[in-house]
């Protein structure tokens, strides 16, 4: 007999974000344009290090720029618990290829976070927040910010045209597929009934 499926592990998980993210999409009522601008802004905005803010920020730029709000939920969850790290750690390698600065390995990250941790368990909020602008914004986060800004536009445009595509291919097929179910309904004309012989 064939083994279960499973939906452990990070292919499987991403597979079914996919086939979810298509599925939402695609059923979105507005025009093409609006719906790919969305996503692409969603795009976008999941590969800046805003974790918290990311899904308020890009519902704010859909509207500024007149695109589909909705659509940019979807791809607010590319950055999740199970990708983050991965993710930000590549967005900061890139962004530091740009600014020639060190690349941080996953134990420095660490121990700045828990630096951060004590600094505001021993000195306070206000203390923490000054470290976490000092030393991380110019470690950790600019260059993370100049990565997502590369990488967020190559995918939001890469996302724009499939989106529209797609959005317009599926759309054009549904409009096909209810004019033929009118046409089925409609009596034919009496043009062409012929009259008994």
């Amino acid at each position: 007999s064939a083994a279960p499926k499973t939906t452990k592990g990070v292919g499987p998980r991403f597979h079914l974000w996919w086939r979810k993210m298509k599925r939402s999409v695609l059923l979105i009522n507005d025009t093409p344009h609006r719906v790919a601008l969305g996503i692409a802004i969603g795009t976008f905005i999941a590969y800046q290090p805003i974790v918290g803010i990311q899904m308020i920020t890009g519902a704010f730029l859909a509207m500024l720029v007149r695109a589909n709000v909705t659509a940019t939920l979807p791809p607010a969850w590319i950055t999740n618990p199970v990708t983050i790290v991965p993710i930000y750690l590549t967005l900061h390698w890139i962004g530091n290829l740009f600014l020639g600065g060190e690349v941080l390995t996953m134990t420095d990250i660490e121990g700045h976070l828990q630096t951060f941790n004590d600094t505001r368990t021993n000195e306070g909020f206000m203390a923490a927040t000054r470290f976490a602008f000092q030393e991380l914004l110019e470690s950790m986060i600019y260059p993370m910010a100049i990565g997502g800004l590369i990488v967020g536009i190559l995918n939001g445009a890469l996302f724009y045209w499939l989106t529209f595509k797609a959005v317009a291919a599926y759309q054009k097929s549904k409009m096909v597929k209810r004019l033929k179910w009118i046409n089925q309904g409609k009596p034919k004309p009496l043009s062409s009934v012929h009259p008994a012989s």
